[in-house]
């Protein structure tokens, strides 16, 4: 269905400016909800042979980190508004946390934590709410 015709049911709708306002805030929300889980969705390979970890997004970047310039690895248990908690590695880098690998959105997470093994271990880090928000904007400075 075009927009074009959404727009026009919309107008003939006749419905009160507040449940207009709602539906629209609405939508914009879904759609933010909704990039954002497409372009978090990332494909991790880890090469070995040339001590590289790539994170490639499905549309549009690619991010390659050579495993000589990672500090090193630690694993956090997160525990997510409903309520199972889950288990993430976070890449360790200019002494920030920065990458996170999580074993909720990977089915061979125990394959990409193997590929791990040769960085440093850094220990469990318990992030703090406010801890995981500063990370999301990538600005969590790793405390060891």
């Amino acid at each position: 269905m075009p927009i074009s015709t959404l727009y026009y049911i919309y107008k003939k709708a006749g419905l009160h400016s507040n449940v207009k306002v709602y539906l629209i805030s609405m939508l914009v929300l879904l759609f933010l909800y909704f990039s954002f889980l497409i372009l978090s969705v990332l494909k991790i390979t880890i090469d070995q042979s040339n001590r590289t970890i790539i994170f490639r997004n499905f549309f549009f970047r690619k991010k390659l980190i050579s495993m000589d310039y990672i500090q090193g690895y630690v694993c956090v248990m997160e525990s997510p508004l409903n309520g199972t908690a889950s288990t993430s590695i976070y890449l360790i880098y200019d002494d920030k946390i920065q990458d996170r690998i999580a074993r909720t959105f990977y089915s061979n997470f125990t394959e990409l934590e193997s590929g791990l093994k040769s960085l440093n271990y850094l220990g469990e880090v318990k992030l703090s709410l406010s801890d995981q928000i500063i990370r999301f904007f990538g600005r969590c400075t790793f405390r060891n």
